[in-house]
């Protein structure tokens, strides 16, 4: 019975080694370095460990092999039978001279021979003399290296690898040479070099989908666990007036296309910051389709407002199986560029799957985002080496790094340019008159305030009122769904306030607080304030973009939570054009010395043009990295 199951594995084997080889190859990511090299007449010599892969892939050129007359040696000749190669039997033990004078007979010839110069026997790694006949001193070898990853080693006397299914794999031929003066040392350290050459280019390229497997499949389990308390968050939405919209697209029935790039910005910064960048590239490739995606129902607002003529507008798919996939296929892009912070995993396996190339622009990882990524390296790291990383800053640059990331670049940030596209002097005269701002009045602007900011900003206000008792205020909640709690503290501190949308009226008090419920107008209207306040920054949110009031040469006050715009806030302090308050007394404090300071006001305004006029440009670098990366694309 023994002998019997012996003679079926012995049969079975070749074959199965053949399929798997076969399924190898057409789910393996597999670079081949050197083929060109391989003439008539020469030798291929690889380490008994790693043979057989570089025979499979040669099977179209009828390679002769000498095979040991063992039982191992018989699975063996089959398989290179099945793979089209010509077997010459014979070992040091048996035949070994026959085999080694045939195979001289076949190089004369112009075959091309394929051998393994540590076997059958060993020692493994280093090479018989058997090799020095074959050569003669006359016919060029040629070292073979192959490495895998992930791959397995069987516990043989070789070592001998097994790559797995998805792996990444480089077969590197090398430069041919003549063996001579029995040099076998010369031949061991060839192939050796060869196999670390392999290597180093193995390290060097992306990672496989294996890798990326046991953190996309922690993340669906953890996407599908959570899915009924996204339901009913959603369906609160719902009830509630501020439902999603685009279910159609957010469901994966997205444009068809093809070959198109497609750009992802989670809201209405990020769309703005994607400006410069869709301009520009439409500028070097005037012809290829651009499409942008969004979540928010605000984000999709501000596109339409500012993209629509340059960009195909859809809301993002949910990144859950299958949607993203259905998406890919429906849309076809040629490249994918992810806005900041938008890493999906989903989206981003899928689109590695199907060979298209993801690129983070105008990337950022704030301070919250850097200790996530951290914690959870180990998950992180695998999608973050799929992608090219191009960066606003050496700090995020080096933060990307630490958490795995290896293909990483620093482009600047998009925010210097977009600011500049938003600077419109016509719609600045326009809001003027409707808010009934005249001119040579002082206006004290708070942007983006988030709770518990409003208060520090009415002291800070009341306080600089007593000196300046004609000083105006406007502020501008975050979001502006918050106006009617910010009426109710307005109303209780005894402020009386007017409403953005109900302006102009001819029974405007000048001394109302006016509060901004429109959506889009509070860049330019940073344009008609004296002094600029940018929330988020008294409480722990992260801060907003203060190149907003900036690029109007505005003195610009900002609280110490600025993490998310970090990099701008210190370039703000060194230039000397920002000014960073602990509480509500400092912001007061600092008003009243800049309404006093008209020399001080014109000191802001002139270096913060010369920096917004340096540090402009990334929009350019951005975009010219994609068409450069779709031109080398086939």
């Amino acid at each position: 019975m023994k002998e019997l199951l012996e003679k079926i594995k012995n049969r079975i084997a070749p074959y199965i080694g053949f399929l798997f080889l076969w399924i190898l190859t057409l789910t393996a990511r597999i670079k081949v370095i050197g083929r060109e090299r391989i003439k008539s007449g020469c030798i291929l010599a690889s380490w008994h460990g790693s043979f057989s892969l570089p025979v499979f892939l040669l099977r179209k050129l009828h390679l002769t092999c000498i095979v040991s007359p063992s039982e191992d040696g018989l699975i063996l000749e089959r398989f290179l039978l099945l793979s089209g190669c010509k077997v010459i039997k014979g070992s040091t033990r048996k035949g070994g001279f026959t085999a080694l004078r045939k195979a001289r007979e076949e190089l004369e010839k112009g075959a091309i021979l394929g051998i393994t110069p540590d076997g059958p026997l060993g020692p493994a790694r280093f090479p018989h003399r058997g090799t020095l006949f074959l050569s003669g001193g006359v016919n060029p070898i040629i070292p073979v290296g192959v490495a895998a990853k992930p791959c397995i080693h069987l516990k043989s006397w070789d070592r001998h690898m097994i790559p797995l299914p998805f792996s990444r794999i480089v077969v590197s031929f090398g430069e041919p040479f003549v063996l001579k003066n029995h040099d076998v040392e010369l031949l061991k350290r060839a192939i050796d070099e060869e196999e670390k050459k392999a290597a180093n280019i193995l390290n060097e390229d992306p990672l496989s989908l294996w890798d990326m497997l046991i953190p996309i499949l922690f993340y669906n389990a953890l996407s599908f666990i959570l899915l009924p308390f996204l339901c009913f968050y959603l369906f609160l939405r719902q009830i509630r007036g501020k439902g999603f919209r685009g279910w159609k697209e957010r469901l994966g029935f997205v444009p068809k296309s093809n070959k198109g790039i497609w750009c992802h910005a989670v809201s209405v910064g990020e769309v703005m910051a994607a400006k410069p960048i869709i301009e520009e590239i439409r500028k070097l490739d005037p012809e290829r389709p651009i499409f942008l995606s969004t979540i928010t129902n605000t984000g999709m607002a501000t596109a339409r407002k500012h993209l629509s003529s340059l960009a195909t507008l859809f809301y993002f798919p949910l990144d859950l199986l299958p949607i993203p996939l259905i998406a890919l296929k429906r849309l076809k892009p040629a490249v994918i560029c992810l806005v900041e912070t938008e890493l999906w995993p989903n989206l981003i396996f899928w689109a590695s799957l199907l060979r298209i190339p993801v690129v983070l622009v105008n990337g950022r990882i704030s301070d919250k985002s850097d200790l996530s990524l951290r914690a959870l390296r180990l998950l992180f790291a695998p999608l973050l080496r799929r992608l090219h990383l191009l960066m606003q800053s050496e700090r995020d640059a080096q933060r990307v790094k630490r958490c795995g990331a290896s293909n990483v670049f620093v482009f600047g940030n998009t925010k210097f340019d977009q600011v500049l596209g938003v600077k419109s002097f016509t719609q600045l005269q326009t809001l003027k008159a409707e808010l009934g701002i005249k001119e040579g009045e002082q206006v004290f602007l708070a942007g983006s305030t988030h709770p518990g900011e409003e208060e520090k900003v009415l002291k800070a206000y009341w306080e600089a009122r007593l000196s300046h008792p004609d000083l105006r205020l406007i502020i501008a909640p975050r979001h502006p769904e918050r106006i009617p709690q910010v009426e109710a503290l307005l109303s209780k501190q005894g402020f009386t306030s007017i409403r953005r949308s109900s302006l102009p009226s001819p029974d405007l008090d000048p001394h109302s607080v006016i509060l901004i419920d429109t959506v889009g107008e509070l860049s330019t209207l940073y344009g008609l304030s004296t002094i600029a306040f940018v929330g988020g920054s008294l409480v722990p949110k992260g801060g907003h973009n203060i190149l907003e009031p900036l690029v109007w040469g505005k003195p610009t006050l900002f609280g110490q939570y600025m993490n998310n715009f970090r990099d701008i806030a210190e370039l703000a302090l060194e230039e000397g054009v920002g000014i960073q308050v602990k509480n509500e007394k400092e912001l007061g404090e600092k008003l009243k010395l800049l309404l006093i300071s008209p020399h001080l006001q014109e000191e802001i305004r002139q270096k913060a043009e010369a920096l917004i006029n340096r540090m402009q440009g990334a929009g350019g670098r951005y975009a010219k990295f994609i068409y450069d990366l779709l031109s080398k694309k086939p």
